[in-house]
């Protein structure tokens, strides 16, 4: 099933909700939750315009479906560390907003490859594959200005050295800030304390914080956490800066610095919509190489 000039619109804000993410993801850190839950609704609500116009429900039911199954599939990779809670809910938008392949080659000269799983699975193919040059620069960046470790010839063995690469990861893939700099949407981590007040003064609510008792360490009792892919929300802010002004908890927050993955999705969707899936191109590639060998 193809639509083409139906999605020019879709597609068209797509872009322009992504470039927003990528920008904010790489200046700030964080895909607003704002941008994200904008992005659905605005692509669900076109979705259902287009079936009533249409008389076709099967648009807008194939939106909600691939939206649940996208925003499964991705909180799995989330789990896995793949990417960040931001990213979830921009594949998530994406998926509701363009839930079929889309063949814009009557206005971009080139006709897509288009694989036969869902439409938003090529996107977070060529996502992924576009973001190895990107982690690669963000990595030696990172590596670069971390006065623990200077590239030299001497070195150089210590990236065969497991426990170094498990400091180096979490010494470029986590940051110290205080209170004043946090954000919503941020992703906290393991805070620890022992003043059980502050474990029922969390616990007793339902924001994206949560208390947990800590068996590892036996200098403290308990720690909070971020408990969502959403990070802090704002009431969790509120409710920090006021255990902050009861002397409760102190200034000073570690917090996930994720790697900026929305610029890659960026280049993923541009790259889908305009060539297609990029392992078919690659196994086309590959075939036309291996015939002309062959022949």
């Amino acid at each position: 099933m193809y639509y083409n000039s139906i999605f020019i619109i879709p597609t068209i804000i797509s872009l322009g909700f992504i470039f927003i993410a990528a920008y904010s993801d790489c200046m700030n850190g964080i895909i607003p939750n704002r941008l994200n839950f904008s992005f659905l609704i605005l692509g669900l609500f076109y979705n259902l315009v287009i079936s009533l116009i249409l008389n076709d429900f099967k648009l807008i039911s194939l939106s909600l479906i691939l939206m649940t199954f996208t925003f499964i599939l991705s909180f799995l990779a989330w789990k896995l560390k793949i990417w960040g809670g931001g990213d979830v809910k921009l594949f998530t938008a994406i998926a509701s907003t363009i839930p079929v392949p889309v063949n814009l080659s009557f206005l971009t000269g080139f006709l897509p490859e288009i694989a036969i799983y869902p439409f938003i699975i090529t996107i977070m193919i060529n996502s992924i594959l576009c973001s190895f040059p990107f982690l690669v620069f963000y990595l030696i960046l990172n590596v670069r200005n971390n006065s623990m470790f200077n590239l030299n010839l001497n070195n150089l063995t210590l990236l065969l050295d497991i426990n170094f690469l498990k400091i180096l990861i979490k010494e470029n893939f986590n940051k110290e800030t205080n209170l004043s700099n946090l954000k919503e949407g941020m992703v906290l981590n393991n805070y620890y304390f022992n003043n059980f007040k502050i474990f029922e003064s969390i616990n007793e609510r339902f924001g994206n914080l949560s208390c947990y008792i800590n068996n590892d360490d036996s200098k403290y009792s308990y720690y909070f956490k971020s408990d969502s892919i959403s990070g802090i929300s704002s009431d969790d802010l509120i409710h920090l800066k006021i255990l902050h002004s009861q002397k409760l908890i102190n200034n000073s927050f570690s917090i996930k610095k994720a790697f900026p993955f929305a610029p890659s999705i960026l280049l993923g969707f541009i790259i889908s919509i305009i060539f297609g899936d990029m392992i078919l191109i690659l196994l086309n590639s590959l075939k036309l190489i291996t015939n002309m060998i062959l022949c």
